[in-house]
């Protein structure tokens, strides 16, 4: 589930006040000159992360400025008990994200598999006393696992995918959720290194989104930062289930 835009409901609650009266921004909003390899590399570097708080339900929270933007990324790092192998297997299990998501998500659907990518979309309906439209976004995953040969060290990455390239299934979507904002600022990562034992993990999730819209930048920043620790608890808890 991509973040970024992937909104808890307690994000809803915390933001639905803020979201509507939130400005009226360009109907670009959330667009970037950057390219997709330039975003994955400065979600990587370690450099110009601040620690944000230190345990956010059990997350250590950090976020970064992006040169010309507003919106901010963010990084989460948690240890988790619970082995790479089953975490990894949630993160990849697209169509089991909306259950995972609480309701969140109307529609998580796989486009295409293989053993290194995943092509997938996925539609946010807002809950009815939330005044915003729904979200959409089709995505590309890149699948890396046992990473340079260390076992357990997996990482899932994702960004835009073009839809022209699944034309039919993005007429679809539109014409199922006519009043959906589509998503195109939207890449991160999920990545798992291993514990200490067999049985532990650790978790990091990486996201810089802007959900689009008539939403400000400050706004999207702030459910951003509040939904990626209730993210991570949910996948956390789905892998302990499967495990």
């Amino acid at each position: 589930m991509a973040p970024s835009p992937r909104l808890s409901r307690r994000a809803f609650f915390c933001g639905a006040a803020a979201l509507a009266v939130a400005s009226a921004v360009p109907g670009d909003a959330g667009a970037t000159t950057l390219s997709t390899s330039a975003i994955q590399a400065l979600l990587d570097a370690d450099g110009g992360w601040t620690l944000l708080d230190a345990d956010a339900d059990g997350v250590a929270l950090y976020q970064k400025s992006v040169t010309g933007h507003g919106v901010l990324a963010y990084k989460g790092v948690r240890p988790v008990a619970v082995g790479p192998q089953a975490l990894f297997d949630t993160i990849c299990d697209v169509p089991a994200h909306k259950a995972i998501s609480g309701g969140v998500l109307a529609e998580s659907v796989v486009l295409h598999k293989s053993e290194s990518a995943l092509h997938y979309y996925q539609v946010m309906r807002s809950p009815a006393w939330v005044p915003i439209s729904d979200r959409y976004w089709f995505l590309q995953s890149s699948i890396r696992r046992d990473i340079g040969g260390r076992v357990g060290h997996h990482k899932r990455a994702w960004n835009p995918l073009d839809v022209t390239k699944y034309s039919e299934a993005h007429g679809a979507v539109v014409s199922r959720f006519p009043d959906a904002v589509q998503v195109t600022l939207n890449s991160g990562s999920w990545e798992v290194q291993p514990g200490k034992t067999a049985a532990d993990s650790v978790l990091i999730y990486r996201i810089f989104s802007h959900p689009g819209g008539n939403i400000s930048d400050s706004v999207a920043s702030q459910v951003s930062q509040r939904s990626l620790p209730e993210n991570m608890l949910k996948f956390e808890a789905a892998a302990k289930q499967r495990a």
